[in-house]
Parts: structure tokens; sequence; C-alpha cells
């Protein structure tokens, strides 16, 4: 058995890896924009989630409810430290929510808005 395989070569511009890197870095800044707007239109709760019967550390517990559906977990990453007002159920609930319970949404939406952004690139918008 003879093997007359040729080694091919692939050649990867730096430029455009960059290009490319930096659109998919866009579309995913987008997208989790998108979605942290479309999940302020919903009811958050932060509590704290420590028992008294198993004397765990005192942690968040995070239950949503509105447009990107029912989400109940926990944030054992940050203390619990007395009730979370509105700046702070940004990075106790409301960034998790996003990158932890909805990842599949982020990722569908990332990647349609950066099939988007590089099917228009050759286009510009103006307005009269």
């Amino acid at each position: 058995m003879s093997e007359n395989s040729e080694k091919k070569e692939i050649q990867l511009d730096k430029k455009e890896l960059k290009k490319q890197a930096f659109l998919i870095g866009k579309s995913m800044l987008f997208s989790f924009l998108i979605l942290f707007i479309i999940s302020l239109f919903g009811e958050t709760i932060a509590r704290n989630g420590a028992s008294q019967w198993n004397y765990s550390e005192p942690h968040y517990e995070v239950s949503y409810e509105g447009v990107l559906g029912e989400a109940e977990f926990d944030n054992k990453w940050i203390p619990y430290n007395g009730h979370a007002n509105f700046f702070q159920k940004i990075y106790i609930a409301y960034i998790p929510l996003i990158l932890k319970v909805n990842f599949m949404t982020f990722f569908i939406l990332s990647l349609v808005i950066y099939l988007i952004i590089r099917k228009t690139k050759n286009y510009t918008i103006k307005i009269k």
C-alpha cells in the first residue's frame, strides 16, 4: 500500500484574523447588550440563600421571571452583603443570568449578529 499524499499548506493572514476576532468580539458585545436590556424588563429578586440547617456560607439566591424566561440559581461567588440595589443586581443577577442560564441564546444571537455584520460590511446606512 503506497501512500501518495501531499501536504497542503494553509496560509492565514494575521490582519484578517485580527479583523475576524474584532468582528466576533463586536457581535458578542452587541448580543450581550441586547440581552441585558431585555433582561431589565423582568422581575429579579436577590435574597439570602444561606440555610440555618446546614450552616452554609451566606450567598445570593437569585430568582428571575421575565422576558428571558424563569430562572433560579445561586450566586456563591459573591457573599451575601444585605439587600441588593439595582447596581449590585447587575453583577449579582443579570450578568450570570445571561452568561450561565441563557448561554445558548447569547451564543446564537452572537452568531446571527456576526453574520449580519459580515454581510453588511460593504454597505453604509445614510438617512436623508
